[in-house]
């Protein structure tokens, strides 16, 4: 997408699904003539440079989901995450912990860069197996391993499909995530 910035035409890329949207969201704030309908994204190249912009990044919500997590699994807690980004390519982990049934609130939404921010507030919580996949796998790809130890505390079955991705990552994070789960 960068490269498309300086490119002859207009550069256009298809997705086989939406995924995250971090960089078209900056770039519009910072004047690149961009358009996106979520799964096609077409950029023209820059007639002038990008302008400076000043804001505060947001809280990683990967970062994040360990302790969102662990607040919901945990027998007496309280947990307020602040300044979290809350991109909607991004919020998986928060619709799946509310699937499970965690006490989760969304408190003080806001933008910050182009970007949404929230304070994020869990609870120690009674969680129920769900099932996963399809276009959910996608925003919350890299919260997967943490889902299947909070299946672990839930009632009935959690049961993750179509995150084969995992497989070719930094590591095989399905087989590690299995093996590391059977020390528990």
């Amino acid at each position: 997408m960068l490269a498309g910035l300086f490119a002859q035409g207009k550069t256009v890329l298809q997705q086989l699904v939406p995924s995250r949207d971090h960089t078209e969201r900056l770039l519009r704030q910072m004047g690149a003539a961009l358009e996106s309908d979520g799964s096609l994204i077409s950029l023209n190249p820059l007639t002038s440079p990008l302008r400076a912009i000043s804001f505060t990044i947001p809280g990683d919500i990967s970062s994040a989901a360990y302790f969102l997590v662990a607040g919901a699994v945990h027998p007496d807690a309280r947990i307020m995450v602040r300044g979290c980004g809350f991109n909607p390519t991004r919020t998986g982990i928060i619709d799946a912990l509310l699937a499970m049934g965690a006490k989760l609130r969304i408190k003080n939404e806001r933008m910050s860069g182009n970007e949404p921010v929230a304070d994020i507030v869990v609870e120690s919580s009674k969680l129920r197996g769900i099932e996963l996949g399809g276009e959910m796998i996608p925003r919350l790809i890299d919260e997967i391993p943490l889902l299947a130890v909070a299946g672990c505390f839930a009632s009935g079955k959690t049961v993750i499909r179509d995150a084969a991705e995992l497989r070719v990552k930094e590591s095989d994070r399905i087989a590690t995530v299995s093996r590391e789960l059977t020390k528990m």
